[in-house]
């Protein structure tokens, strides 16, 4: 075998300047955009092939990983990575094209991004990507201008607007993902114009704690969050459509404040400037997801089932290839005692997307209640399948087994409860 050879050093720091000293793994699988403490890696395993496109920045962890060899699981392929190293540098690309453009301008006119600290709402609005071939309109301007405006209205604290200079095109929501998360922001808001409109995006990054936020988790067991990434195009005619922006950004803003009230007012509000014809998938989407926050809203402020329902009811018929919709309704189906509408929701979601481990679960637990436990421990089995840290799907299993007098399987069961949470109280 060949002595090592050691990587030139113009070499070195091509490679450390593309990626900007962030693991491309990282990027690629977790949208993880922070600075590692790493090493560069040859993509080929061969030490003496320096390269530039054999070779890319990893996390320490990352690199030990794929040097790694090991027959029980498949690693990254390097077709694999060379696919994250390319929306890698094309982020660090677009993040210092921001950068770049605020350092022309005077001094006095500069618009640093800081991050957003600790409870701060950051709303990051970029340049809208230009495919009109008539027309030239800077649409994130005239949006910061509205929101601006409706903010001195409605007095928030702790709310900031910034604007990210760089344009992003539809299939760059890794890379939305990733530079929002690396200013710890909120919501990052986007898109796309031509010559019928402007077609924004809205882009939650803190889906985790703000979503659902746990008031309404608490109350309905297996709930699922709204989508991440979503339209918010209701309008051809661009007032409508700035101005059901401004007022469905006021009604997250409210949502992630947890003032329920006035998040509903805003959202029924926004539904005032959405065309009476509904007629496009991208107007039928948005809509839909404005009535999902509508039932978790019914939820938190603790009205009746029936009303909860009827919201997700709502987004279902604007919307019926929404399985997170299926599967809210079912879960508040379930304790208005309607097993058997919430049976037919929970597979509906799944013959929608087989792969969310609450759909599995949820049907599991209607098996259940139907005392159809056979079905009940292969829909917990799915579940646990798809997440395999899912306590409740463990627990409820071996709960089915019990009631099958399948002692020793039950008792596994519990053993992996209390293994994943040794405070779970009832295992």
């Amino acid at each position: 075998m060949a002595n090592r050879k050691k990587t030139p050093g113009d070499t070195e720091v091509e490679v450390l300047y593309q990626s900007g000293r962030r693991c491309c793994i990282c990027f690629g699988l977790n949208n993880d955009f922070s600075e590692k403490q790493g090493q560069i890696a040859h993509l080929d395993r061969n030490n003496c092939n320096n390269k530039l496109k054999n070779l890319a920045f990893f996390c320490l962890e990352h690199h030990d990983r794929y040097d790694t060899r090991t027959s029980q699981s498949k690693g990254w392929t390097i077709g694999e990575v060379k696919r994250y190293r390319s929306e890698l540098y094309l982020a660090v690309e677009k993040l210092r094209g921001n950068s770049q453009i605020d350092a022309q301008k005077p001094e006095e006119n500069r618009n640093e991004i800081v991050s957003a600290s600790g409870n701060e709402i950051l709303i990051l609005i970029a340049g809208f990507h230009n495919e009109s071939k008539n027309v030239n309109y800077d649409v994130s301007g005239s949006i910061i201008e509205a929101l601006q405006e409706s903010f001195i209205q409605y007095n928030f604290t702790n709310v900031r607007i910034e604007r990210i200079r760089e344009t992003f095109r539809r299939d760059e929501v890794g890379i939305i993902k990733a530079i929002g998360k690396s200013y710890n922001a909120t919501a990052f808001i986007w898109g796309y114009y031509d010559d019928g409109g402007m077609f924004p995006r809205y882009t939650i990054l803190h889906k985790d704690k703000l979503i659902i936020p746990q008031k309404i988790e608490a109350k309905l067991a297996n709930l699922i969050h709204p989508p991440d990434d979503f339209p918010i195009y209701v309008h051809r005619y661009l007032p409508s459509q700035i101005a059901y922006l401004v007022q469905f950004t006021i009604g997250q803003i409210y949502f992630w404040k947890e003032n329920y009230n006035e998040a509903r007012t805003s959202l029924e509000n926004a539904l005032a400037y959405a065309i009476s014809n509904v007629s496009t998938d991208q107007i039928k989407e948005s809509l839909a997801n404005l009535h999902f926050y509508l039932g978790f809203i019914s939820i938190a402020l603790d009205e009746n089932y029936e009303k909860i329902i009827q919201a997700f009811t709502k987004g279902i018929e604007l919307n019926p290839n929404h399985p997170r919709a299926y599967i809210n309704r079912a879960v508040a189906s379930v304790r208005l005692g309607d097993t058997h509408q919430a049976l037919a929701d929970f597979s509906k979601a799944i013959e929608l997307n087989v792969d969310l481990a609450h759909a599995h679960y949820g049907r599991g637990v209607a098996h259940s209640d139907l005392g159809e436990f056979d079905k009940a421990i292969l829909d917990f089995t799915e579940a646990i399948k798809i997440d395999k840290k899912f306590v409740d799907a463990y627990y409820n299993r071996g709960n089915a087994h019990r009631v099958l007098v399948n002692f020793e399987e039950a008792i596994a069961g519990y053993r992996k409860v209390m293994a994943r949470n040794p405070n779970y109280v009832n295992a």
